[in-house]
């Protein structure tokens, strides 16, 4: 249902060619920052995936104490699901007799992605400094 501000219909002047630069500006980058939010997850996927792969192949070097090993390992495997669940297709069922709850479905499907995005990244950095911290006091 429509609320009462959203059938507002907006007169005023035409806009000028530097608005309507931005505007275009604006609509580009909104179609462009799924594609690339998807993008950015599979190569978050394939980063996890190789870092935990290499943690795995060097455990019996002893580089660093066992727990801290584990807490590598869990941070490592903890960014790699969340990159995988955020390369999935988002799911919901889009009504296409209604645009608000499409757009809002797609605002959804945004916050989604960028939320993996950010989860993957900060345990992949944090599994980095932690091998550090652990490599120096070993």
């Amino acid at each position: 249902m429509a609320s009462a501000q959203e059938d507002e219909v907006i007169t005023g002047r035409e806009a000028t060619p530097e608005e309507v630069y931005y505007i275009t500006l604006a609509e580009k980058i909104s179609q462009d920052t799924l594609p690339v939010l998807g993008l950015a997850l599979r190569q978050m996927v394939t980063l996890s995936a190789a870092l935990f792969g290499a943690a795995v192949a060097v455990s019996d070097k002893q580089l660093v104490g066992r727990g801290c090993f584990m807490v590598v390992i869990g941070l490592l495997l903890a960014s790699l699901l969340a990159a995988l669940g955020g390369v999935l297709p988002f799911h919901a069922d889009m009504p296409r007799d209604q645009p608000y709850t499409i757009r809002d479905l797609v605002a959804a499907a945004y916050r989604w992605k960028r939320g993996t995005l950010w989860v993957s990244g900060f345990m992949l950095a944090l599994a980095m400094i932690v091998l550090f911290v652990g490599v120096v006091a070993q």
